[in-house]
């Protein structure tokens, strides 16, 4: 692989392939998960991207949240509320991992990531006991977000500018529960085994209604 101004260049046996990169990109798999079997299979991929903002969200960016293999891309912005409302559910006597992952999700909600939001679920779920309790909190943290968002669909501002979800920047307006939840519906399936899109084919969340199965 060469890396020229205006991309990457791979080469092999029987093809030259050059890629413009996305700009800017944040974080790029590491060097050696980029496979070349026998020439013939290059594969490169990225876990975070630059996106210009959705109308509902003021921040840019996007990120895939993986787990097993499979995963999805999500506005920065909206999984950053969904991680907030999972940290702000764990209970205070939790066991050290569910413990572990709190921090994790609210410093991921908190810091202001544009791309490479990342809920680390591989190296958190590593049992089947583990995932049973992930998907507690998915329940509760769901609930959390319709009670906070109440008759009127719209979780308030004030909730998300006291926690600096999505980090410094303030939100200027509530936001709609609504995409918010098919970012918590594709976690669900997700860490449940049904979600099988991966980095290439998944669509970026939320979805526009008329697009929405």
């Amino acid at each position: 692989m060469d890396m020229q101004a205006d991309g990457y260049v791979f080469r092999s046996p029987s093809m030259t392939l050059t890629l413009s990169p996305i700009r800017p990109v944040r974080r790029l798999i590491p060097e050696q998960d980029v496979h070349n079997d026998g020439g013939d299979l290059l594969a490169f991929t990225t876990r975070c991207s630059a996106q210009a903002p959705a109308a509902t969200v003021e921040i840019m960016g996007s990120s895939f949240t993986n787990f097993r293999g499979h995963g999805f891309w999500a506005r920065d912005g909206l999984l950053e509320v969904w991680l907030e409302a999972l940290a702000e559910v764990v209970p205070t006597h939790a066991p050290t991992w569910v413990q572990d992952a709190q921090r994790h999700w609210r410093k991921q909600a908190r810091i202001g990531f544009q791309g490479c939001v990342d809920a680390d679920l591989d190296a958190l779920l590593t049992s089947q006991d583990r995932v049973a309790v992930a998907l507690r909190l998915v329940d509760q943290a769901h609930e959390h977000l319709i009670q906070l968002a109440g008759p009127n669909g719209r979780i308030p501002s004030a909730w998300l500018n006291e926690r600096r979800v999505g980090g410094s920047n303030p939100w200027g307006a509530d936001l709609d529960l609504q995409p918010v939840r098919q970012i918590a519906n594709a976690f669900a399936a997700l860490i449940q085994g049904h979600l099988r899109t991966t980095a290439t084919t998944s669509p970026l969340l939320p979805r526009p209604a008329s697009q929405q199965p």
